[in-house]
């Protein structure tokens, strides 16, 4: 079974309470519906556009495009890029 990731780019707020710290803000939800899109492809690593065009170019090639994906909360489509299997990689 595959691990499966996801990210993105932006500010994360943290606020400690008792023992759990709790993440919010727009990163977070949209990193849940990247991890909940994972679940649909076989992409072992699945960013967002805004993380894809902060790579280098040897990194870049490393992802192919999943097109664009319509999430939860999001009034935007936005563009998701997953890793490539190692074996597939150049």
């Amino acid at each position: 079974m595959l691990n499966r990731y996801f990210t993105t780019w932006d500010d994360i707020v943290t606020r400690h309470k008792g023992i759990i710290d709790k993440f919010i803000g727009d990163s977070v939800n949209i990193a849940s519906r990247l991890e909940g899109l994972s679940k649909t492809t076989s992409a072992s690593l699945i960013v967002s556009e805004e993380v894809y065009t902060s790579l280098s170019d040897d990194l870049k090639r490393d992802f192919r495009s999943l097109g664009s994906a319509k999430l939860k909360g999001k009034t935007a489509n936005i563009r998701v890029y997953g890793a490539l299997p190692v074996q597939s990689r150049g």
